[in-house]
This record gives structure tokens, sequence and C-alpha cells, in this order.
């Protein structure tokens, strides 16, 4: 006699008769029951979700199945029901959309389709702010512990013939000698941060002076120095008194934006200098003068910073290395603007011997030698500049 092999993938049907064959006694609950599916070894016990995605929707992965394993089929209509839960004892049927499928289905198909698309749109703006800051933050250059070991020396090629800027001559007096005085230079000196931005700080070498101070102060002997020469100069700064008709609401401070800004604002402008002091407290013994460019400058910025590195560090009897760093980590002033541009960290606050230069009236007067030699020097080998 052959046995009946029950489709498992039917539904259960709750039996007629009990096994007297009476009807089964629904108060005493004498039913014949199937027995509760045993949990597969491996599987959580509660609280995990095991559901698959598939072009319809999310369905039910039972265990075992061929959708479990390969997402090839849907469970069966007998498999779902061997797996709910018993309180859903009556489903509302699904309503059916135009093209067959379910409304639900529809549904869910739709909304998971409109996520996806608003992460890709949520990744493509994160790329392009990350991108822009790279692009348009003008911050400090990453890599100084990198730079400490250097001895000076950068791979830049030179402009002139001859393959070195000709050092500024000068009088008796110590005046620096400009040759070419039959056409203006402006010179834009920039000190570095100013008004509410301290920059800087670091007491215990420094003291209470911050390097916005020490900025000012070498920017205006600079200034000076140039105009001793008959080069005209403008500047970003020349005091660090707030302007009375700023409110107080919010600290008043002059970003790299506002300063490049100036410097457009004043076409006549043939050269731009940064002045500011670097700080790394990660390890003191970092220290020494360091000029920074953007390597995709303007024509002339290279040799431009190269004789300032030679008539600076023959003053201060020091290697002055020139750091050209790339469009993500340059100085944002020195690569928006039109003109040979350079910014300049004449020493570190957290160094104890470059501190006690910072501080010196006598170190400071040879940096400003030094500096206003190198740009007379440059000026000098050019021969030309833009009338006004």
């Amino acid at each position: 006699m052959k046995k009946h092999i029950k489709n498992p993938d039917s539904p259960p049907s709750a039996p007629t008769t009990s096994k007297n064959g009476a009807p089964p006694d629904r108060k005493s609950g004498n039913t014949a029951r199937q027995p509760a599916p045993q949990q597969p070894p491996g599987q959580p016990k509660c609280g995990a979700s095991t559901e698959k995605r598939s072009e319809g929707g999310i369905h039910t992965a039972v265990p075992g199945t061929t959708f479990e394993r390969t997402g090839a089929r849907r469970a069966t209509p007998g498999e779902i029901a061997a797996h709910k839960s018993p309180s859903r004892k009556h489903t509302k049927p699904q309503e059916k959309s135009p093209g067959g499928r379910t409304a639900g289905s529809a549904r869910a198909n739709n909304t998971y389709t409109t996520y996806r698309l608003i992460g890709a749109l949520a990744a493509v703006a994160a790329v392009l702010v990350a991108i822009i800051v790279m692009l348009f933050a003008g911050g400090a250059p990453a890599g100084i512990p990198s730079i400490a070991g250097m001895e000076g020396e950068t791979d830049l090629p030179d402009d002139t013939p001859s393959g070195k800027t000709a050092p500024a001559e000068e009088e008796d007096s110590g005046k620096l000698i400009l040759k070419n005085k039959d056409r203006i230079f402006v010179v834009c000196i920039d000190p570095g941060h100013g008004y509410d931005d301290p920059g800087a700080i670091c007491e215990e070498t420094m003291g209470d002076v911050t390097e916005k101070e020490v900025a000012l102060a070498v920017g205006l002997m600079l200034r000076d120095k140039l105009e001793e020469a008959g080069i005209k100069v403008i500047m970003t700064r020349s005091d660090d008194t707030v302007p009375p008709e700023h409110d107080g609401s919010q600290q008043y401070t002059l970003d790299p934006f506002e300063r490049v800004d100036f410097v457009k604002s004043h076409p006549e402008t043939s050269l731009f200098i940064s002045l500011h002091c670097d700080a790394f407290t990660d390890d003191t013994s970092v220290g020494g003068t360091r000029i920074y460019i953007y390597e995709g400058g303007v024509e002339g910025t290279q040799q431009y910073a190269q004789a300032l590195a030679d008539a600076i560090g023959q003053q201060i009897s020091s290697e002055v290395p020139v750091i050209a760093k790339d469009i993500y980590e340059a100085y944002y002033v020195t690569k928006k603007l039109t003109v040979p541009s350079v910014l300049i960290e004449m020493g570190f606050t957290t160094n104890d011997s470059d501190a006690k230069n910072l501080l010196s009236d006598e170190w400071r007067k040879a940096f400003v030698y030094g500096t206003a030699a190198g740009i007379i020097a440059y000026i000098n080998s050019l021969g030309f500049s833009p009338e006004v």
C-alpha cells in the first residue's frame, strides 16, 4: 500500500476529526497538531530578521530553501505559513497594481529606488565638498615633521639665464639700491592673523607675545626698508585696532579670502609676501625659517622665492628652504593671486631658539634686511614692471 506524501509546499490544513473519528473538541483542544518546525542549528533565537530582497520587494527567507541559498525563487505559501506568527490569522489581500504586481510590492520597490538615489546624491555631494575644501581652504601645509630634516635645498628651476639672481647692491650707508627706478614697483605686505585672531601662542617660550604682534612689527619694519629704497608698499593691515564701526557681536578677523580680495582690488601690485610664525607642539626641536610657495604659481614665483631664501639665509646665517606645495596643501594666499606670491614662516614659537630670535630686535633687523634685499634683487633681475 503506497503512502500518501503530502506536498511540503501546500499550507497545512486543520483536521476535521480526532483520532477516534469524533469531531475535534475545541474546548479541550483534543486536536491533532502539527509538530512545531525545529530551528536549524546556528540560527538566531530571536531579534534577527532573515530577509532577502528581490525584484518584487522584501520576502521572508525560509532556512534551507533554494531562495535562502541562491535567491533564485521566492518562498512558497506553505513555507511562509509555517513560519508565520500565530497571532496573524487573517491577512488583508494586497491590492493589485495595473502592472500586475501588488501595490505593496511596488511601493517597496519605489521606496528602495528612492533611497538609493538619495544615497548616491549624498555621496556625490560629500565628494564635491571635500574637493572644494581642499582647493579653497587656507591652512598650514601638512607634514611639518618631515620638513625638520631638510638641508635647505630645493630642486627649483631658475628663471634667469645665469641660473641665479644677483644679490642686491647697497650703498656705504647700508641702503639697498633699486636700479629700476623708471617704473613703479608695488609690494603688498601681509602681516598674518591680527585683530581678534592672535595666531600662534606659546607662553612658555614667547610669554604674552603672540604671532600677530611679531608679524605686524616685522611687516612695518619691512615696509620702511622697502620705501627707503624707492618701492611703493601697500599692507593688508598696518595696525591691530578693530574698526570702531564693528559692533563687537562677533570676532573681527581678516581671513585669507579677504586678503586675496584686497590684493585683487590693487591691480598695480607687483609682488606679494605674507609673514607668519609657525608652531609644532609635537616636537619642539622642529624649527627654522621656511618659505612656502604654490608649485603651480605664476611665472617668476620660484625665482622670487629663491632670491628671498638666498638673501635672508645670508643675513640670519641659516639655510632657508623653499617648499613648493601642491594645490591641496598650498596656502590659499599663495595660489589665488596673479603675481609672484610667497608665505614666510619666520620661525617656530614652540622652539626655544626660534622664539628668542622672534623676540630679538637684532634678529628682526637682520631678517628684514635680508627680505628687502631679496625683493630688490628679484626686481633688479627683471628690468621691468607694470606701469602705473
